[in-house]
């Protein structure tokens, strides 16, 4: 008679854990801070509210007429905030920000195939314009013109790659 309760106890005992534990390894899972810390993060800002390219002041440093979005409709793209030689003491381009064009350029390119789906842009800000304020700053807008992160000038290029090739990869448009 023994075994048989032992059996039953042990059938009750594995039903119940088949029910019970995805339930419970999920809320731990949901819960537990090692676990958030091993997810995949931006190395970016992302931006919060949504900017468009259309509705900011912005313009391009080659020709410094107001920069037009539609050129890069429907692709993805690295903005480098640049201004041109004119606004410097010196009138000549801030050697750094060059160097980090360069660097942009080399991140586009490593892209491979994907290369043809980004648009790299050069761009001053106008006077009412609140985002790219400090030179060298870069933001990744997405095919429909809306910008979503952005960059100091500081950060490391890699960050920005990895962060597109991730958008990329996640994205069905441009």
């Amino acid at each position: 008679m023994h075994y048989s309760s032992f059996k039953k106890n042990l059938t009750l005992i594995c039903l119940l854990s088949f029910f019970i534990l995805p339930f419970a390894s999920a809320w731990y899972i949901y819960h537990s801070p090692q676990v958030h810390k091993l997810a995949k993060k931006n190395h970016g800002i992302l931006l919060n509210p949504i900017h468009n390219l259309n509705v900011q002041n912005w313009h391009e440093t080659d020709t410094q007429n107001n920069l037009d979005a539609a050129p890069f409709r429907g692709k993805w793209g690295i903005l480098l905030i640049t201004y041109p030689p004119c606004y410097h003491s010196n009138h000549q381009a801030n050697p750094l920000v060059e160097k980090r064009w360069i660097e942009l350029d080399k991140v586009k390119v490593s892209l491979g195939k994907d290369q043809s789906r980004v648009a790299l842009v050069q761009a001053f800000p106008g006077l009412n314009t609140t985002l790219g304020q400090k030179e060298g700053e870069v933001y990744l807008f997405d095919p429909l013109g809306n910008l979503i992160l952005s960059y100091t000038p500081e950060q490391a290029n890699r960050d920005i790659r990895q962060d597109l090739k991730q958008l990329l990869r996640a994205s069905q448009l441009g």
